[in-house]
């Protein structure tokens, strides 16, 4: 079994290996990051399977990551100066 992530312009962002930790459950030994600003729409995670049998489901579901909040750092900047902190990071 292998997963296959996609952004929403078609392309490829992440591959891996899923292995089968029983009862119908694939888990992948890799985390998979995300942008800190992905891009808007659609993301794609498709599943491939190879086997002799008959696969009934869908192969592909749609999502959208959540979007992170960043702190506003506007007057503790330099003028110019951008820099962009999840509001999740503590000081």
């Amino acid at each position: 079994m292998r997963a296959t992530v996609s952004d929403p312009l078609g392309a490829r962002w992440w591959r891996g290996d899923l292995i089968h930790q029983g009862d119908h459950v694939y888990t992948s030994g890799e985390i998979l990051r995300f942008p800190l600003d992905p891009p808007e729409g659609n993301w794609l995670l498709f599943v491939h399977a190879q086997t002799n049998l008959d696969t009934v489901g869908q192969q592909h579901v749609a999502f959208r990551p959540a979007s992170i909040p960043f702190r506003d750092l506007f007057d503790v900047l330099p003028p110019g100066a951008s820099l962009r902190v999840p509001e999740a990071f503590v000081e």
